[in-house]
């Protein structure tokens, strides 16, 4: 599958940062798809000893509960690790193994975030723009926002909010253990985006597709 829409992103930190300003303005949050059974997640693992990066995309099946394709791309990122362009760094490497794959998914999983970001174009963003997608982006770790408190069961959620916006949600996938964080990051809104994450949470902590896709990386790797 092919990209929809590419741009082209300077190395200046403020005039990318203002590209990226640009484009969160043509981020759609809509209602997502809820019965979607062809789930794409994608992932990325660096070397240890270098800067080769490896781009792990795979193909769930939410029906059989199966990885149906895999598709990769090995290499090293054309932008540096600057904090808030981060997209920059990972979306070209994860469009180019989105480029190897042969079946259009329902929706994607990324591992980053959407929305939840500083002007509002995160790494899921970027992908669900660019691939023009219903794409979530979900994180272990929380990166922009503040984070209300959150329960300890299955479902419990809290709002990540910036001056008073709701930007993305934490979520607890299963009881007694930690929230996974998650924004929408293109053709999802809030709510769809929960949903969809809590469906795909079906026995770990992380959402299946994206764990697969973690393993997928890590396969490459070694």
């Amino acid at each position: 599958m092919q990209a929809k829409r590419t741009q082209d992103f300077p190395l200046d930190p403020t005039a990318a940062e203002e590209i990226q300003q640009r484009l969160a303005q043509e981020v759609q949050l809509i209602p997502g798809p809820q019965d979607a059974r062809w789930i794409a997640a994608a992932d990325v693992a660096y070397a240890k000893d270098s800067d080769i990066a490896y781009a792990a995309l795979i193909l769930y099946d939410m029906q059989t509960q199966n990885v149906v394709e895999e598709a990769s791309w090995i290499g090293e990122p054309d932008f540096p690790y600057i904090s808030g362009l981060f997209s920059l760094r990972e979306a070209p490497l994860l469009l180019r193994a989105f480029e190897k794959l042969q079946q259009t998914p329902d929706a994607l999983l990324i591992d980053g975030h959407g929305i939840a970001h500083p002007r509002r174009f995160g790494l899921a963003s970027h992908i669900g723009w660019c691939l023009d997608l219903p794409t979530v982006g979900v994180s272990k770790t929380p990166f922009f926002g503040d984070h209300a408190p959150i329960g300890n069961k299955r479902g419990d959620t809290a709002p990540i909010t910036d001056q008073g916006e709701t930007i993305g949600f934490s979520l607890c996938t299963q009881d007694d253990i930690k929230p996974m964080y998650l924004s929408p990051g293109h053709l999802f809104d809030l709510e769809t985006a929960r949903d969809l994450v809590l469906r795909c949470c079906t026995r770990y902590r992380q959402p299946e597709p994206l764990r697969e896709a973690h393993n997928f990386s890590v396969r490459l790797r070694a």
